[in-house]
């Protein structure tokens, strides 16, 4: 009798470490899957801005892709099989899965873009949201901006296809001219009636970079804030090359020797 309780107990325990190893087997499977599993879709969304562009991008795990947007209207795109094994790769990469859900903007800034993707996977779903990396509070994965950069040279495909270049190419050159005048530099001498646009190019690259060269006048020598100096009062006549990639001025150099982006004279 002694024998088959004992038996009976020793066989209840089995059951319960078999049980618990099971338990703890499937939540392995489900974290796993979770972050590893095959991808049905992605969502993307942009917006926010300078210019308050809305823009959605959904692909299938086809890689049938359906654009929408405020701006520029509406498109589709088929990816090609590289072109979506190459962003599934992005994801993996970066541990998608492991990220935290968001990283916001530093206090005090403004018109920067606002990002939103979601992994839709066979077990779970994760959304990320983030902003551009000069105005986050702090350093983003690198991963997550080259999956940023990797979606938006797709976009820049639909916007090839659907003819949205020529305006994306005005809008570069208004973002420019507004930039310039908001720009210490100018803000503190400028003379409006000397602004003038002397050329814009088209750098065809994914993503697309639109290069933007003005002219204008200030009443005094020197770059920036000058406010408290003593300044030659002598009209001096400026050159800015300004670089646009994505609805955002990237660089903004003066006369070769000053950069109005980050207000300090080039090395």
């Amino acid at each position: 009798m002694v024998k088959i309780m004992s038996l009976n107990r020793r066989m209840a325990i089995a059951t319960i470490s078999i049980a618990i190893l099971l338990a703890i087997s499937a939540l392995y499977i489900h974290q796993f899957t979770s972050q590893e599993g095959e991808i049905t879709k992605l969502t993307w969304n942009r917006s926010g801005g300078f210019i308050g562009l809305n823009e959605k991008l959904t692909i299938e795990s086809d890689g049938s892709a359906m654009y929408k947007s405020n701006l520029f209207g509406d498109g589709e795109l088929d990816l090609t099989e590289s072109e979506f094994k190459d962003l599934q790769s992005l994801l993996k990469d970066v541990s998608f899965f492991e990220l935290d859900d968001s990283y916001d903007a530093k206090m005090g800034t403004a018109d920067y873009f606002t990002y939103r993707l979601t992994v839709h996977t066979t077990s779970d779903e994760k959304t990320v949201e983030w902003v551009d990396s000069w105005a986050a509070e702090k350093t983003l994965p690198r991963g997550l901006e080259k999956t940023q950069i990797h979606i938006q040279s797709i976009i820049e495909e639909i916007h090839l296809k659907i003819g949205a270049s020529r305006e994306a190419n005005k809008r570069a050159i208004e973002m420019a001219k507004n930039f310039i005048v908001q720009a210490p530099t100018f803000k503190f001498d400028g003379i409006l009636d000397t602004l003038n646009v002397t050329d814009s190019r088209i750098l065809e690259s994914f993503s697309v970079q639109y290069i933007i060269t003005l002219t204008f006048n200030s009443r005094h020598a020197g770059y920036g804030n000058r406010e408290g100096q003593i300044l030659a009062q002598v009209i001096t006549p400026h050159i800015a090359v300004v670089k646009v990639v994505n609805d955002n001025v990237v660089s903004a150099i003066m006369d070769n020797k000053w950069d109005e982006l980050h207000q300090e004279f080039i090395p």
